[in-house]
């Protein structure tokens, strides 16, 4: 018996090595997050922000992520109310630090960046994120329906007003072919979904948010049903809410977009490249 006895305590063994290193990295991983300087701080006092519709503005701001890493100087930018603003430029230009500020995941080191007049550093952190919506290009999902999903930013939503938003991201016709409707699971990460389905299913999921300004951080240049000129520009019912996009190339219509320009002196480490419709990214 003793050699079956000491098979069963060793069996057990490379599991728990395992699981060892795993914890390991996850604990070297919460020492990193730990130690990650705060980029933002809470007022004291905040300053209350006035109903909308809202302004936006990047005054000679100056960004940086580090003391040796300064990312833009000078940069210029307004978004008034039910205007929709392309920034377009190469990669590593600034176009994710500039929807950084805008959302109040960092604050500038130079300049300021005010909603109607008020600087963001005035304004707690959630309260900016609750007018500045940010759709990152990997936003989380969960492992659970379609509908719960979408009901982590408004858990009160009827079924009515998901298929509203699902029918704003061009997902409603797909989700009216599956059996279980809007109560399909879409598994760990959204793994049951196309890569265009997570980011759509993602996209509604802000829009039932109810923001009033909506950054989108690198959205797809290709699309699984329709082509982005109408997937991706025909979701904002205007002038209600006003999205920035932040993308190496433009969406197809931003070319007919007019009364919405911005400027950038020396913004980038590379200029950014200007939209032959007059919204131009840098100069």
């Amino acid at each position: 018996m003793t050699p079956f006895a000491v098979f069963e305590t060793a069996a057990g063994l490379p599991g728990a090595a395992q699981h060892f290193a795993a914890a390991r990295a996850s604990l070297r991983r919460l020492a990193e997050m730990f130690s990650t300087p705060v980029l933002v701080t809470t007022p004291r006092a905040p300053a209350e922000v006035p109903d909308g519709p809202h302004t936006l503005r990047l005054d000679r701001v100056d960004a940086a992520w580090s003391p040796a890493r300064t990312v833009m100087d000078g940069f210029d930018l307004e978004l008034p109310p039910g205007a929709r603003v392309a920034l377009v430029g190469p990669s590593g230009c600034g176009k994710s630090t500039i929807a950084a500020l805008l959302v109040r995941f960092l604050d500038p080191v130079g300049g300021r960046v005010t909603l109607d007049g008020i600087d963001l550093r005035r304004i707690a952190p959630e309260r900016v994120r609750q007018i500045v919506g940010y759709l990152p290009e990997d936003a989380y999902l969960f492992d659970n329906t379609i509908a719960a999903n979408l009901r982590v930013a408004l858990p009160e939503a009827t079924d009515d007003r998901l298929r509203v938003v699902l029918a704003q991201a061009r997902l409603l016709d797909w989700i009216d072919t599956l059996p279980d409707g809007i109560e399909t699971p879409i598994g760990e990460h959204g793994r049951e979904l196309s890569g265009g389905q997570r980011r759509r299913l993602a996209l509604a999921r802000a829009l039932l948010a109810g923001l009033q300004v909506l950054v989108l951080d690198e959205p797809p240049n290709t699309s699984t049903t329709r082509p982005p000129s109408r997937s991706w520009t025909t979701c904002w019912p205007p002038p209600a809410t006003a999205p920035f996009w932040s993308s190496p190339t433009a969406p197809t219509s931003v070319r007919r977009w007019t009364g919405s320009s911005f400027s950038a002196r020396a913004a980038c480490r590379q200029p950014c490249a200007p939209d032959s419709s007059g919204v131009s990214a840098g100069r």
